[in-house]
C-alpha cells in the first residue's frame, strides 16, 4: 500500500509539537513535586517559554496525534485488498505488537500512550461497518467528554459532604506518592524505576479513565 506523504508529514508535526510539551516538562511522564515547577517559574525566560508552549502546543498535538491514528485505520480499511479476515488479523497483530512495545515503553518511562492507543484501536473494529452520521455522532460525544460529564453530575447529585481533614490527608497521600516516585527517579536502580513505573500504571489508566481522557481520544480516533 502506497503511502501518502501529508499524512506521514501531519504525523511528524504532531509528534514534534508533543516533544515540545513534554521537554517543558523535563521528559517526565506524571506529576512532579512542587518545588521543581516553581523552581522552572522563577525565571523570566523559563516562565515566558512555558506560557508559550502551554498555549500554542499543549493539547493541540495530542488531538493532531489521536486524529491521524482514525485516519490510518480509516485509509488501511477502504484501501484494503486483502480479504477481510486477513485485514482484521493483521491489523490486531498490529495493535498487539504496539501494545507490547507500549509495555516496554512503560518500563522506562511512565507517560506510555502506546498500550492505550493499542486497547482503544481494538475498539475501533466495532465502527468498521456503522454509518457515516453514527460515527461523527459518536465522536462529538466523545470529545465533549459526555460520559465524563454525566459521570460528574451524578456524583454532584449524590455526593457526600467531605470533611476537610479527609481532603487534606488525600492530598498528603498524592504528594508522598509524587515525593517517592521523584526520589526513585533521581537515586533509584534501573530495576526500582522500572517497577515504579509499572506499578504507575494503574494510576495513569486511573486518570485516563475518569479524567476523560480515554473518552476525549476515542473520539478523536473516530
Amino acid at each position: 500500500m502506497k503511502r501518502i506523504e501529508v499524512v506521514d508529514a501531519l504525523r511528524g508535526i504532531a509528534l514534534f509539537g508533543i516533544l515540545l510539551v513534554h521537554a517543558a516538562n523535563w521528559f517526565d511522564g506524571g506529576t512532579l513535586p512542587n518545588r521543581t515547577y516553581q523552581m522552572a517559574a522563577s525565571h523570566p525566560v523559563d516562565a515566558g517559554v512555558r506560557l508559550i508552549i502551554n498555549f500554542f502546543f499543549a493539547g493541540k498535538f495530542y488531538t493532531l496525534f489521536s486524529f491521524l491514528f482514525g485516519l490510518s485505520f480509516a485509509l488501511m480499511l477502504t484501501r484494503n485488498k486483502v480479504p477481510k479476515s486477513a485485514f482484521l488479523r493483521r491489523f490486531c497483530w498490529r495493535l498487539i505488537l504496539l501494545g507490547g512495545i507500549g509495555f516496554l515503553h512503560q518500563l522506562h518511562w511512565r507517560g506510555d500512550i502506546l498500550t492505550i492507543y493499542a486497547g482503544l484501536g481494538f475498539i475501533l473494529l466495532l465502527f468498521q461497518k456503522a454509518p457515516l452520521p453514527l460515527i461523527l455522532g459518536f465522536a462529538c460525544l466523545l470529545m465533549v467528554n459526555m460520559p465524563g460529564r454525566v459521570q460528574d453530575t451524578y456524583a454532584h447529585i449524590h455526593a457526600t459532604r467531605q470533611t476537610e481533614a479527609f481532603l487534606k490527608n488525600q492530598q498528603k497521600q498524592e504528594a508522598h506518592r509524587v515525593e517517592t516516585l521523584y526520589t526513585i527517579l533521581l537515586q533509584g536502580s534501573y530495576a526500582d524505576v522500572a517497577q515504579a513505573n509499572l506499578q504507575d500504571y494503574a494510576y495513569k489508566m486511573n486518570y485516563q479513565l475518569y479524567g476523560g481522557r480515554l473518552s476525549v481520544t476515542l473520539g478523536f480516533f473516530c
